[in-house]
């Protein structure tokens, strides 16, 4: 594999590094809104695998088969190992580097030497790490992906740095990880394989020992923790009996269950906060419908029907995105709008549904056209990057540590967060 380096702005200048003869788009000239400060930019042999990772004065990005290290300040290529189709993640001064093919396999890595730590072959998916324990969904990987239940299926835990297990549990079903604090992991058990239903149980993050265990009467459903209510969502229940339920996170005992409209065949936790539950549930009748709830009452505070759904909570706002491509941030309190972005007006579905990142005071959205820097508190626009030509962006995208990383099939870009 060649090694390659970026083209570094500097001074107004470009300053060229590449072997061969590389085409690399311009950034557009329009200057309302005005275009981000680019710092570099990194020719890409094919799209990334997924989205890069942040870490410390590094940017590790998932190419088609290889993971690179670049610096965050030059865009210099200083590591690389090859992977098919990798996802990357970080955590507790390591990264989690994960290959989910026919013979899925973790790789755990030192980000101050990148000198490998230990590795795992038996997962379903890429780790949860919480604290310095990493919980590792292990079991039969030969229908990994299909959503199957088998016996062999547990949750182990683990030491994120050395890979040494501090225990584990069998725990049949595709993701035994309810949610996880420093003292106590919410793991699910399966009941009853035929019909699905679970039971969840608090375990002590040390030891591994049950603290409480209770039936649930409900699919497969995403869980998220509320403050001290453990919030436990269901997901395709086909007789639309589908419901959300609140327990306490300290004895299991259920506080409030919430039925959104009787019809309901996926009602689930979205977003949430100590102060704040954020469902979104689907029906035939109504669709979409995002529903704001009181964490320790499940009182019911706001509703919106439509098909935007929930993607960012964070200082007292919630961020909804439509298939239209209509950006809404509400407030989380009372649900009143705050300001709406239209990322693609005139146009009935963008080509991307936009993703969005909250990053330091500024909300970031990206579609395949273009990507936004809004101000989150206001919605004015910061700045626009739009690709030239017929790039588009994708979904190889990240922000963080004052830098916002957008990926074209061919290009990888760096830009200042703030417009300087």
């Amino acid at each position: 594999m060649r090694r390659r380096s970026a083209l570094h702005l500097a001074g107004g200048s470009l300053s060229v590094a590449l072997a061969g003869c590389v085409a690399i788009p311009s950034l557009t000239t329009d200057s309302s809104p005005p275009t981000p400060t680019e710092r570099w930019r990194f020719a890409l042999d094919d799209p990334l695998a997924g989205r890069p990772a942040v870490a410390p004065q590094n940017l590790l990005v998932p190419a088609a088969d290889e993971l690179l290290a670049l610096s965050q300040e030059t865009g210099q290529q200083y590591w690389q190992t090859s992977a098919t189709e990798p996802s990357v993640d970080v955590a507790d001064e390591m990264f989690f580097l994960w290959t989910p093919d026919a013979d899925p396999e973790l790789r755990v890595f030192d980000l101050d030497s990148y000198a490998p730590a230990w590795e795992a072959t038996d997962l379903r998916t890429m780790p949860t790490a919480v604290d310095g324990t990493a919980y590792l969904s292990v079991g039969d990987t030969s229908d990994a992906g299909s959503g199957e239940y088998t016996d062999t299926g547990g949750l182990r835990a683990v030491d994120i740095r050395s890979g040494e297990t501090r225990w584990s549990v069998a725990t049949p079903g595709p993701e035994p990880l309810a949610d996880a604090d420093a003292d106590t992991a919410y793991v699910w058990f399966a009941e009853d394989s035929a019909e699905q239903s679970r039971g969840v149980s608090a375990v002590s993050v040390a030891d591994g020992s049950e603290r409480w265990h209770t039936a649930i009467e409900t699919s497969w459903g995403p869980t998220m923790r509320a403050g001290d209510t453990l919030v436990v969502g269901s997901d395709s229940v086909a007789d639309g009996s589908a419901r959300v339920a609140g327990l306490d996170a300290t004895d299991g005992s259920e506080r409030w269950t919430f039925d959104p409209d009787g019809s309901a065949t996926s009602a689930f936790p979205r977003l949430a906060s100590d102060d704040h539950v954020v469902v979104w549930s689907w029906s035939e009748e109504r669709e979409g419908t995002t529903t704001a709830l009181d964490p320790q009452t499940g009182e019911r505070r706001w509703n919106r029907d439509g098909d935007s759904t929930p993607q960012v909570l964070a200082d007292g706002l919630v961020c909804l995105v439509s298939t239209e491509g209509v950006v809404s941030v509400l407030d989380a309190a009372d649900g009143s709008e705050r300001w709406t972005h239209d990322t693609a007006p005139g146009l009935d579905v963008n080509s991307l549904t936009p993703s969005v990142r909250l990053y330091d005071g500024a909300l970031y959205v990206v579609t395949a056209d273009a990507a936004w820097a809004l101000d989150a508190a206001s919605g004015a626009v910061r700045w626009r990057f739009e690709p030239t030509g017929e790039e588009e962006l994708t979904r190889g995208w990240e922000v963080g540590d004052g830098g916002v990383y957008l990926s074209t099939r061919q290009t990888l870009y760096a830009f200042e967060s703030e417009d300087s």
